[in-house]
């Protein structure tokens, strides 16, 4: 039964997602985890999921790994960022049928900027989060936090504006497949249990 957890960057998709996985004892999928687990299952196929400058795998890998993981995959998996686009939610739809799920998750430009200026992770963990840290190590391998490159507020503006684009395309295929949707927002906080 695959959960996927979708919005704009800041709204709470690592967040919502790892509390997901850890309420339902599921996986939790990135999309650097499915071209990583990918490149190792398939090795003569490794070089399709190699990543750009920006660290970013191409759609048509993403795509690919997405369906490697769905053959390997039983029981609740959580998608964190995932689908990224209408064709990779059809991949999920014809894998998992009626049992697909998605939560959008969504907040307000300013509270989305001001998560931005905080973010921080670890470079060895990512795209893992790096736990419950401090200002400046994570808690996980005490590695220095860095603020993200793709953060930078002109990247991160332009990003939050591409996502919610695609989020709403997305939104869109799965009320016209008849998924259910969850919408939640960015500072909605999760009941104990629920």
């Amino acid at each position: 039964m695959p959960i996927c957890v979708i919005g704009p960057p800041g709204a709470g998709k690592t967040t919502l997602s790892e509390a997901l996985g850890s309420r339902l004892s599921a996986s939790v999928l990135r999309p650097r985890d499915l071209a990583d687990s990918a490149a190792q299952r398939y090795p003569a196929m490794a070089g399709l999921f190699q990543r750009g400058d920006a660290g970013m795998i191409s759609d048509d890998a993403l795509g690919l790994a997405l369906r490697i993981s769905l053959e390997q995959h039983e029981g609740f998996v959580v998608f964190e960022n995932l689908p990224w686009d209408v064709v990779q939610l059809a991949d999920l739809y014809r894998a998992a049928g009626r049992a697909l799920r998605v939560v959008s998750i969504d907040g307000p430009d300013e509270l989305l900027l001001r998560r931005r200026a905080g973010r921080r992770y670890c470079p060895r963990c990512y795209p893992r989060p790096a736990g419950h840290h401090s200002d400046s190590a994570c808690r996980t391998c005490g590695t220095q936090l860095i603020a993200r490159p793709d953060d930078e507020h002109h990247a991160f503006v332009r990003r939050l504006h591409q996502r919610r684009a695609a989020t709403t395309k997305i939104l869109d295929y799965a009320a016209a497949l008849h998924v259910p949707v969850v919408s939640l927002s960015a500072d909605h906080k999760l009941a104990a249990g629920a």
